[in-house]
């Protein structure tokens, strides 16, 4: 929400949080992580089930659905499972893009593979990008992108391009372009397999 909320044009954003404690929590020990979103008064704050919020939502409602979920375990398994991305797809409006964690490649691959195939399934397209995350198993991570008729996530909007690199630490065009392509040769070989 907060890289979301940097950008003027962005008119608003729909948080989703299962648990309140968790915003509280944020607020109070982690004030970096939120900076000045938590009082931006674009952020619209859920306190919901996101698999229920997402269910109850009209179509063509979003540009953009960002899934941050836990492990695909347990509760969390939903936001990864057909229904839920079908109901992800149905809300999304012409042209718009689902992005969500995917796991890493190699301490979790046969999650992380599930998770491309079934959005592979759902949208026209669907393509993982890599990068590394020091913190998480094995360091390498994946986030995956969906859309319909094509892929939109792979073409940064030129007019937004130096803007927005200007406002990160690693995204550049150059960085997406490589991100998408990086993608391990026994994942390439496993996704092949459908």
């Amino acid at each position: 929400a907060r890289e979301c909320l940097k950008y003027k044009e962005v008119k608003s954003v729909d948080l989703i949080e299962i648990d309140l404690r968790v915003i509280e929590l944020s607020k109070k020990y982690l004030p970096g992580i939120g900076g000045n979103a938590w009082s931006d008064s674009r952020l619209n704050i859920n306190i919901k089930n996101g698999i229920d919020w997402i269910k109850n939502t009209k179509k063509n409602a979003y540009d953009v659905i960002i899934i941050d979920g836990a492990d695909p375990i347990g509760p969390s398994k939903e936001l990864y499972g057909s229904s839920f991305l079908k109901d992800c797809k149905r809300i999304l409006k012409p042209g718009g893009i689902l992005a969500t964690q995917s796991e890493s490649p190699e301490s979790f691959q046969e999650i992380h593979i599930n998770i491309i195939k079934v959005l592979r399934e759902i949208f026209d397209f669907a393509d993982p990008m890599y990068g590394y995350v020091s913190i998480y198993p094995s360091g390498l991570w994946s986030w995956s992108f969906a859309s319909m008729e094509r892929p939109n996530y792979m073409y940064p909007k030129e007019n937004r391009v130096k803007e927005i690199s200007e406002n990160c630490q690693i995204w550049t065009e150059r960085w997406q372009q490589g991100a998408f392509k990086t993608i391990p040769a026994f994942i390439e070989r496993e996704l092949a397999k459908t």
